[in-house]
């Protein structure tokens, strides 16, 4: 993967909150250098918003990010977290 590369995954969930524009998110995700957490909380946020926050099903979202490396020592740092 190249940097500024986003690899999204999701439940069939998000696929009936059909009203967010997901390619939309993404680039805007590319241009802000958003994180991968930060992306995957505004596609959620954005499918809650399309079902008035009553979603019909479950919505579970996975971003992967590879970011730009802007610290000049070339050290890749990886970070994995889940909700508690």
């Amino acid at each position: 993967l190249q940097p500024e590369s986003y690899v999204v995954g999701f439940t069939d969930g998000l696929s009936s909150a059909c009203a967010i524009d997901l390619e939309q998110l993404v680039k805007l995700a590319v241009e802000r250098l958003m994180t991968a957490p930060a992306l995957a909380d505004a596609i959620l946020v954005a499918a809650l918003e399309a079902e008035d926050h009553r979603p019909s099903d479950d919505i579970s979202v996975l971003v992967v990010g590879v970011l730009p490396n802007l610290v000049p020592d070339r050290v890749r740092r990886y970070f994995l977290s889940f909700p508690a």
